[in-house]
């Protein structure tokens, strides 16, 4: 079927005489010219106006299994079943499902709809299924049959009393394992991993501890020399790890380290008259010519200065009075005595300090 609507200048449009339970290919031409370049396809179908045919596959004491026709155009199945005052639905995509965890020689009423784009469902098909029933005299070959192999049995007015044991939920005919772990129901104190088992749980030591539950010890990483800082990083222990951190002249996360140039960052504590000497990870300071000390404090070689002047002959007579001059006053303002006294004897040999 090909049909038109031309002249639609809308943002929706209805299309009529459809066939119901069809899918249909819907083009939409943004253009006059009908050019395929300037075209939008979509696939939808029309709702069915009865069921899909379903079939039963198998019957067991507390399952059944249906199958059911492959709708096009359907997104989902929507199956419902249900005796007396019990009802559960189940959404799938599949075209075949299994009801579980049923009573046994018990009725249900299964009903599976097609569910169309925006959760629009045909009328649906109903059928009506009995579990098997126990026909042996024996109770605890019945018991077996009907309850869960993680449920507790008993009978009462012929009739089998199924409870699933401590772990586990459901009732009888389905047990499932409960996790306590991520229910946080278990009893695993502080520093204790939980583990789920099948109707229970166990207790372990977490990751940066050791021992068994309940003592479990933190582990030194650092001491144990098992953690992984970088060979130029300091480790420090904490409570179920550690943290690197890299060492004074190198940068870094501590896992990985590189050494920094202080003399060229300027980080350095060598004296302004030193020179600042980089080394990997640290650095040196050596004073200046004219000057002496450990790097870090440096003080003027007044005595170098004066022989350097009296050597060189480079200041003239007057000039060599007034740098005499003042090199004697700030021998006199110099706070070490002894330096004052090298200035002065070596300016004045037979001069005393005051």
């Amino acid at each position: 079927m090909v049909a038109y609507y031309p002249g639609i200048y809308s943002s929706q449009a209805t299309l009529g005489d459809l066939t119901p339970g069809t899918q249909y290919t819907v083009t939409v031409f943004v253009s006059p010219s009908y050019s395929a370049a300037d075209s939008i396809n979509y696939t939808t179908a029309t709702v069915s106006t009865s069921g899909p045919n379903v079939s039963v596959l198998s019957v067991g004491y507390h399952d059944i299994t249906i199958a059911y026709d492959d709708i096009s155009g359907a997104n989902q199945y929507n199956i419902v079943y249900q005796h007396g005052n019990y009802t559960k639905t189940v959404l799938t995509s599949s075209t075949s499902y299994t009801l579980s965890c049923l009573l046994e020689n018990t009725q249900y009423n299964i009903t599976v709809y097609v569910v169309y784009e925006a959760a629009v469902e045909n009328p649906g098909t109903s059928i009506h299924i009995t579990t098997k029933s126990v026909v042996s005299n024996d109770t605890k070959a019945n018991c077996a049959l009907v309850c869960h192999s993680n449920a507790t049995c008993k009978t009462e007015a012929n009739r089998y009393l199924c409870t699933c044991k401590d772990g586990f939920l459901g009732n009888g005919r389905c047990c499932s394992d409960i996790d306590e772990c991520i229910l946080k129901t278990d009893s695993c104190h502080d520093n204790r991993l939980c583990e789920n088992t099948i109707g229970g749980f166990v207790c372990s030591c977490d990751v940066g501890f050791v021992g068994y539950e309940p003592n479990c010890d933190d582990i030194d990483e650092c001491i144990s020399n098992i953690d992984n800082c970088h060979i130029n990083a300091q480790c420090n222990n904490t409570i179920g790890s550690f943290i690197c951190f890299c060492n004074q002249g190198f940068k870094g996360d501590g896992f990985d380290c590189t050494a920094v140039d202080q003399c060229f960052m300027e980080t350095h504590d060598c004296d302004v008259n030193a020179k600042c000497n980089n080394l990997i990870g640290n650095f040196t300071c050596s004073c200046t010519a004219g000057y002496e000390g450990n790097g870090k404090t440096c003080s003027k070689l007044y005595l170098h200065e004066f022989s350097q002047n009296f050597a060189s002959n480079a200041l003239s007579d007057e000039m060599l009075k007034m740098k005499l001059k003042e090199n004697l006053l700030e021998a006199f303002q110099h706070e070490n005595n002894n330096v004052r006294k090298v200035i002065i004897q070596t300016v004045e040999p037979n001069s005393t300090v005051r």
